[in-house]
């Protein structure tokens, strides 16, 4: 069982962040984010004073530790995020200031992503914390600079190159990774607007799924040997790719069971539907090519799911998915309460919308609940 304060605190999250994005997603300019700060310093400070994540504890030896040689070394090819860090001990922040700082970091990122999209982003905010939780909290870095390409894709849509580049140079700067993040984002911009029909995507998620083999991965392994690289960690990923990308790569801590693929692929291919639908009536370029992002990513991350290295390149495209999910609902929503779509129709929507709500309910629900090693920086000397 989950503590009390990790039960009230992330579950207002998931129900005052929903409420503000209703009544607020249509302010436009300094009346946004003035009304923005509450909430955005709300969510930093709860998941900044978590004590728990993958890489937590790593990360907060590294701040700790700032001079000492092994640190220096791991962020020496990471500038900005070691000049960052050092700010932050300039001035006077403790690691738990830092985690806040890191998380409000990605969240004015993602609140300036949503803001682009208007009163479309109205039902965007009801998956916001769902979509960075699980990564976010996790692989802490890379979600930093998640949080900077998010805050830089306005720039790219209304082609301020110079500003979307110099963004974009801090996020690689403290993440080198995010690199492949930025050229899927631009190359799809660019060139894949358009949308299939959901079928195909469906069906090729499925197969992956409950058909295809993720562990066969040898051809990948010698490929990527072919591969040179200027960066020491990339290039350090490359020499050992038979670790990295071969069959013994595969993890059985991320293995899930039955029950959670079916739940999970039905979530996703529900997401699948539902935005194709939506851009079908009402066509959206910049909700199109993100939605092409999300399928995209969503069958990486299942065909290599129980590759660690492989996971951490596809998650960050997923995590977009509350653009064109919560797009499908402010389309879709109003044709079923005022009957203008035909009952065949009206039952797939309902069935879709209900499917992904049941897995956001047993997933998240689970994580309220079911977390007891989940503690906050007060309870961790208690």
């Amino acid at each position: 069982m989950s503590s009390l304060d990790h039960i009230v605190l992330f579950l207002f999250l998931f129900l005052f962040i929903p409420l503000w994005g209703k009544y607020n997603c249509h302010k436009k300019g300094n009346g946004y984010w003035i009304s923005a700060i509450f909430p955005i310093l709300l969510i930093a400070i709860i998941t900044g004073c978590r004590h728990w994540g993958a890489d937590y504890l790593w990360y907060k030896y590294q701040f700790e530790h700032l001079n000492n040689i092994e640190v220096i070394e791991e962020q020496s090819s990471q500038p900005m995020f070691f000049g960052l860090n050092h700010l932050l001990n300039w001035l006077g922040f403790n690691y738990i200031g830092v985690f806040i700082t890191y998380s409000l970091i990605y969240f004015i990122g993602a609140f300036q992503l949503l803001k682009t999209y208007g009163k479309e982003s109205q039902y965007m905010y009801y998956f916001l914390i769902f979509a960075y939780i699980g990564f976010g909290t996790s692989i802490i870095r890379q979600g930093i600079s998640i949080g900077i390409v998010m805050f830089s894709i306005p720039f790219l849509d209304q082609k301020k190159y110079i500003k979307f580049g110099l963004w974009v140079i801090c996020a690689c700067m403290i993440h080198s990774a995010t690199i492949l993040l930025v050229v899927t984002i631009v190359f799809f911009q660019r060139f894949v607007t358009f949308t299939v029909k959901p079928i195909y995507p469906i069906l090729f998620y499925l197969i992956i799924a409950f058909v295809y083999n993720p562990a066969n991965m040898g051809l990948i392994a010698n490929t990527i040997q072919m591969l040179s690289f200027i960066n020491s960690k990339f290039q350090g990923y490359i020499d050992n790719s038979d670790i990295w990308f071969s069959e013994d790569a595969a993890q059985d801590k991320f293995t899930q069971s039955s029950l959670a693929i079916v739940l999970n692929s039905l979530f996703i291919v529900s997401i699948f539907y539902l935005g194709h639908l939506a851009l079908k009536i009402r066509y959206n370029k910049r909700v199109a090519y993100m939605y092409n992002i999300v399928v995209v990513g969503y069958i990486l991350l299942r065909m290599f799911f129980n590759f660690e290295l492989l996971r951490r390149i596809a998650t960050p495209m997923t995590m977009f998915y509350p653009i064109p999910l919560g797009y499908a609902l402010y389309i879709l929503l109003p044709l079923l309460k005022e009957k203008l779509i035909t009952a065949t129709i009206k039952k797939k929507i309902i069935f879709s919308i209900s499917l992904i709500f049941l897995y956001l309910a047993l997933y998240w629900g689970r994580f309220l609940l079911q977390s007891p090693d989940y503690h906050f920086v007060w309870n961790i000397n208690q």
